[in-house]
């Protein structure tokens, strides 16, 4: 008996020590490089995936050949996931650079510590000691290892690992695994199968007396192989198996779906069993691998082509100036036979291009290999007058996109619209005016179309000389030499656009190179406007752009100051320059980093102020598209269109702007909203603090779930407001108007101290002191640390004066009243009366009869009430415009009725 334990424990042993042992040694890998990284790497031989964050290659510190560094405790890690256990693990170390950090490595075992190495690596400079970590980890199935710097800093503490060896658990009982368990993406298109193959791979440990059978049911749509005798490639046999092998894993099977299947889905298992032996006879264990395919249709031949997108809009440019900005759609398409036609609208009004320079007014394209995408460029033309370019004779004007052959199809139609404003202001100096008159080259001053102007060595004669050329009765004349100049001594309000001049040599004078320039800080310093210009014997027109909206100043002068005295005499005529504003009147500007905000100003023109700058958004949290203070032009009022042009978010969309400390936010209805800015009483009153993104109101650190009006038991008017929570509020006021009039209401209340709390905050505010029936409006702000102000309201309440040695009067029915105002945007007031005291449920509905919003109330005594709606549903989002039933219950009594929302 003791020789036969004996030679179990023998048996035992011998199974321990020839447990099978796999490598790692970064020999293979391609997905390191010289900078930090993170990543994976599978190693084709074992099949094991590593996984390694902000690491890189071994660089100048290699153990042997390739290795992998880690870099710091706070994110760098090697990691890998083992299916077959893990025995005994073992790596090589050592410090890499020469940072005095001591370095301490940690094994992680299904991400707890099991081991730490020693502290290395504790002093400056380089240190070549490789060091040798070993741990038996002594566990069985799937087990995941990582190796990490001990510790969370974010110091660099640079190790290089090499030379991973692991063997698999040694355990006595026998395990086996097979990975992957799914297998999909076995298609091919009808008429193409068999798939190509894929496969799965059989591994296990202490297998020692047993077989494995392989197989799929005899009518499978799926067919399997063992691994040839060339690794990575199947055998010759492709069948249902069943395919017998021995307990010397791994085992590699393939997998592929059988040829000549109909269109469709199919999907199947492999059934892997391992039979072994033991006293009472053989067993048998099963695992599967759901194989899944499809068998799809070819793609059709037929031709298949779009134009996207089918509508341009917003082509405009001011009279005199043109072309517009281009745009342009898309045409894209396959399987196409022969060429397309693309046609400009026949008005002539809009051109076509392939390049974005050279617009014509028909294009023929010819499709690649059957396949065609083509972007066309279309643009507004030049020298249209003033007008509307959306209609012509009564048609739509559009781009016209057709394909010829084989049968020439219907049209697809991209539709334009764009418009020419009215003529720009602009600054004309001709020397035409009354007294524009200088007889002598000498410095002196002279007004210019109401501009004082310096001419040093330029003289404009009153009767030109035959050498002269002019455009009607004079034209300034330059000496020519070095120091010849003339320079604007005073500003010209709202900027400068485009600018041209003409001019040409005097008589035969000697040529040489001018340059204009422009200034925006009073001539201190000069800015080149295109190239320098020569005068020829021929007239010339200089044309340029500055496009600049501030104060501006001009300035002719010679390129190079070469300090020439001769003679180079030439003259300049019908200077030309146009006003500019960062926001032309009804011209679509495109704002913000990423380009997603459009801003049109309706009533007037608008710049960047150069007065203020934009304070702090008082949300924090909002989503900033576009901040920044503007200068309205004109004195008001104004409308400000903005748009959402690109990225849109599901959020809420706001717009909003700031006059005199107190902002005023409208929601964005398909990312759009109107601003309306009064022109008001207040000084500066045109210059504007606008925000524009998305999240919540931007411009309520106060988040309001409710502001409600009631009449209580002793006839007085009781104001309730939930906030739900407050950041940077110094608190609020309560304002009352016998109007629904915000500008002329008055301020009833001493500032009510606000909490600041993130928490649900009720806040109440009594008013004693009406003393006349009649409908009374209230208004909530809000007053931030900051100074800025916000209203909320108004909510409104019917007030009825008792009669002496009454009380209130006491409703003779129980009745819903029409909600006021309706229609509404945003807020309105739905108003009921109670006989009896009792509960109130108040039910909003959509015209699908979805239930957007329930109102529950309880009141102790009869009279008059109201709930306000802010138009928002029951998880706090606008609704959308439209009409809505609002329906209300108590006891007995229902009623409904219809209010609309208008936005």
């Amino acid at each position: 008996m003791k020789k036969l334990s004996l030679v179990i424990v023998l048996v035992l042993a011998l199974a321990a020590s020839f447990a099978q042992t796999f490598t790692e040694d970064f020999e293979t890998w391609t997905v390191l490089t010289g900078s930090y990284t993170t990543g994976t790497f599978t190693n084709q031989t074992n099949n094991i995936t590593w996984s390694y964050g902000e690491s890189r290659e071994e660089g100048e510190f290699p153990i042997a050949g390739k290795g992998l560094m880690l870099r710091r405790a706070s994110d760098s890690y090697l990691e890998a996931t083992f299916p077959n256990g893990v025995g005994t693990f073992t790596f090589q170390y050592r410090k890499a650079h020469t940072g005095a950090s001591s370095r301490q490595l940690e094994l992680l075992v299904n991400g707890s510590q099991v081991a730490i190495t020693t502290e290395y690596g504790g002093f400056s400079g380089e240190d070549p000691t490789i060091h040798n970590f070993s741990h038996d980890v002594n566990t069985g199935g799937q087990v995941t290892i990582k190796i990490k710097n001990t510790g969370t800093t974010t110091g660099n503490r640079q190790t290089v690992l090499d030379n991973i060896t692991w063997t698999e658990y040694a355990g006595t009982e026998p395990t086996w695994s097979v990975t992957p368990g799914f297998i999909s993406g076995l298609d091919y298109v009808l008429g193409n199968g068999p798939s190509a193959y894929q496969s799965f791979v059989i591994n296990g440990s202490n297998l020692t007396d047993g077989y494995f059978m392989v197989s799929v049911p005899e009518l499978s749509n799926f067919e399997i192989a063992r691994e040839d005798i060339v690794p990575g490639t199947p055998d010759g046999y492709w069948g249902p198996g069943p395919l017998e092998m021995g307990n010397e894993v791994p085992h590699t099977i393939y997998v592929r779906m059988k040829a000549d299947l109909p269109v469709g889905d199919y999907d199947e298992d492999v059934t892997v069993s391992y039979f072994s032996y033991d006293a009472v006879g053989e067993t048998q264990e099963d695992k599967f691998v759901t194989l899944n395919g499809s068998v799809t249709a070819p793609p059709s031949t037929d031709p298949v082509w779009e134009v996207t997108p089918l509508e341009l809009t917003g082509f405009t440019y001011f009279e005199g100036m043109g072309p517009s900005k281009s745009q342009y759609f898309t045409i894209s398409g396959s399987n196409l036979v022969d060429n397309f036609m693309v046609n400009a609208p026949a008005s002539g009004h809009y051109l076509i291009s392939l390049n974005n320079t050279d617009f014509v007014g028909e294009l023929e394209l010819i499709p690649t290999e059957g396949a065609i995408q083509q972007r066309i460029y279309v643009r507004l033309e030049a020298g249209l007058p003033q007008g509307d370019y959306t209609w012509y004779n009564n048609e739509p004007q559009r781009v016209q996109v057709s394909m010829q052959t084989p049968v020439p199809t219907d049209p697809v139609y991209v539709t334009l619209s764009g418009s020419v404003g009215a003529p720009l202001v602009r600054h004309w100096v001709d020397f035409e005016n009354e007294g524009e008159v200088k007889q002598g080259y000498a410095l002196g001053q002279l007004i210019l179309s109401n501009l004082n102007w310096e001419l040093d060595e330029v003289l404009v004669f009153n009767t030109p000389a035959s050498g002269d050329w002019y455009d009607g009765n004079r034209s300034a004349r330059f000496y020519g030499k070095a120091t010849s100049r003339m320079t604007m001594l005073e500003d010209k309000a709202w900027g400068g656009g485009d600018i041209s001049f003409q001019y040409r040599q005097y008589g035969s004078d000697t040529r040489a190179a001018w340059v204009v320039e422009y200034s925006v800080d009073q001539g201190t310093t000069w800015i080149q406007i295109g190239d320098p210009f020569t005068p020829t014997d021929q007239v010339q027109t200089f044309t340029g752009t500055i496009n600049n909206s501030r104060d501006i100043r001009l300035q002719f002068k010679i390129a190079n100051d070469d300090g020439g005295t001769s003679y180079r005499r030439w003259n300049l005529d019908n200077i030309d320059l146009s006003d500019y504003y960062d926001f032309f009147k009804d011209v679509p500007t495109v704002v913000g980093a990423a380009e997603e905000v459009e801003i049109t100003m309706l009533s007037n023109h608008a710049n960047y102020s150069r007065t203020y700058t934009p304070g702090p958004v008082p949300v924090p949290d909002f989503n900033v598209m576009f901040h920044d203070c503007l200068t309205l032009i004109g004195d008001g009022p104004w409308e400000i269109d903005t748009d959402i042009i690109l990225n849109k978010q599901p959020d809420s969309y706001w717009a909003a702007y700031k006059v005199n400390n107190v902002w005023t936010a409208v929601e964005m209805v398909g990312g759009h909203a109107r601003l309306n800015v009064p022109a008001g009483t207040f000084a500066a009153n045109n210059e504007i603090e606008l925000l524009i993104g998305y999240g919540k109101n931007p411009t309520v650190p106060v988040e309001l779930s409710s502001f409600t009006a009631t009449i209580n038991a002793e006839n007085y008017v009781l104001l309730t407001w939930v906030s739900q929570s407050e950041s940077n509020i110094s608190g609020y006021n309560v304002y009352r108007n016998t109007s629904d009039d915000l500008s002329s209401a008055i301020k009833i209340s001493d500032l009510i101290q606000g909490t600041n709390s993130s928490e649900a905050t009720t806040y109440t505010y009594l008013d004693q002191e009406l003393e006349q029936s009649g409908t009374y409006y209230y208004w909530l702000q809000n007053v931030d640390l900051d100074g800025t102000m916000s209203f909320y309201g108004p909510v409104n309440v019917v007030f009825s004066v008792e009669e002496e040695g009454g009380s209130p009067e006491i409703p003779f029915a129980t009745k819903l009243e029409n909600a006021y105002p309706n229609p509404f945007n945003p807020n309105t007031n739905i108003r009921y009366q109670l006989k009896d005291a009792g509960d109130v449920k108040i039910d909003i509905y959509n015209t699908r009869g979805q239930l957007v919003r329930s109102f529950s109330r309880t009141h102790d005594a009869p009279g008059y009430y109201q709930i306000n709606w802010d138009g928002r549903d029951s998880s706090g989002k606008s609704v959308s415009s439209g009409v809505y039933q609002y329906k209300m219950t108590s006891g007995k009594y229902s009623a409904t009725k219809k209010m609309v929302l208008k936005k």
